[in-house]
């Protein structure tokens, strides 16, 4: 496989544009080279009002349609189980790369409710 043919897979981008991740995982494959971990929360009154196309700075997370939010903050450890099982299931067994861009909390903390998720959640944890 090329270089170019790989793909640097992070769930939050299609969280908030609408698709399915858990999907995308399965029809990409061993494509799949690096995985980030981030979470996306929708945020359905602004989200009714203004659609999923966010022109508003991050800074102004409380007005708007979606936010990137530590793990666990947008989609529960259920989803996150499904999402590391997925990874599994095509093979992928390398790093999960948390990317915190949570403004409404500190990243220390962010980087460490991620890790506990993770822990609780990566194929092998107890259910």
């Amino acid at each position: 496989m090329r270089r170019s043919d790989l793909v640097n897979f992070d769930p939050s981008h299609l969280l908030w544009m609408g698709a399915d991740p858990l999907a995308a995982i399965a029809a990409l494959g061993s494509a799949i080279y690096h995985v980030h971990a981030k979470d996306t929360r929708l945020e359905p009154e602004a989200l009714a009002l203004d659609g999923r196309i966010e022109i508003r700075p991050a800074e102004d997370f409380t007005q708007r349609a979606w936010n990137y939010v530590t793990l666990g903050r947008g989609h529960d450890e259920a989803w996150w189980r499904r999402f590391c099982q997925a990874l599994a299931a095509i093979g992928y067994d390398d790093r999960l790369s948390i990317e915190h861009e949570d403004l409404a909390l500190p990243p220390i903390d962010g980087a460490r409710q991620s890790v506990g998720l993770l822990r609780r959640v990566m194929p092998g944890a107890a259910a």
